[in-house]
């Protein structure tokens, strides 16, 4: 991976040198992408078009037997949705996914995520070959330090993108 500093608060910078440095996948790394992966049940549903593009839908759902070694593991055994895969480009177009069961953090100390909670995350290509992300959407209630009530309508856009050379 190539890191280059090319605008610091708004101006130019002209004596930025690129760095280069290896991008390399932890261990942990591994063990929490193979147990997300172990923790739900896959399977291709349907095709569909998105943004007039043509994808593939797969569904995903806890599997109920599952043992989840990481918190993403304990995290994502807690979802069940879809995943719109852009057939040409073979990326992720949106993932939009529903609490199955409350979720516990802290052990239900710090914060409790009731059932029904949703998150959509969408992705669009931006250029040929390059997909980036242009919204994120969470809602949900809950509790936070066993009594507070908790409320959360958060959403997150990104837009105007520009090639930077």
């Amino acid at each position: 991976m190539t890191r280059q500093l090319l605008e610091r608060d708004g101006q130019p910078v002209t004596n930025s040198v690129p760095t280069r440095r290896e991008v390399r996948l932890s261990e942990r790394g591994r063990s929490v992408v193979e147990d997300v992966a172990a923790m739900l049940e896959v399977a291709i549903d349907r095709r569909d078009r998105l943004d007039g593009r043509d994808t593939i839908v797969v569904t995903f759902k806890p599997k109920r037997d599952a043992k989840p070694r990481t918190r993403e593991g304990r995290l994502a055994r807690g979802f069940a949705g879809q995943i719109w895969i852009d057939e040409q480009a073979r990326e992720v177009a949106r993932v939009t996914a529903k609490a199955v069961d409350d979720l516990s953090f802290g052990y239900g100390v710090l914060g409790r995520l009731n059932e029904g909670a949703t998150v959509t995350v969408r992705q669009q290509p931006i250029d040929a070959n390059l997909w980036l992300p242009v919204s994120i959407r969470f809602n949900g209630e809950g509790r936070a330090l066993l009594f507070r009530k908790l409320t959360i309508n958060f959403a997150l856009d990104w837009f105007d993108y520009r090639k930077v050379f």
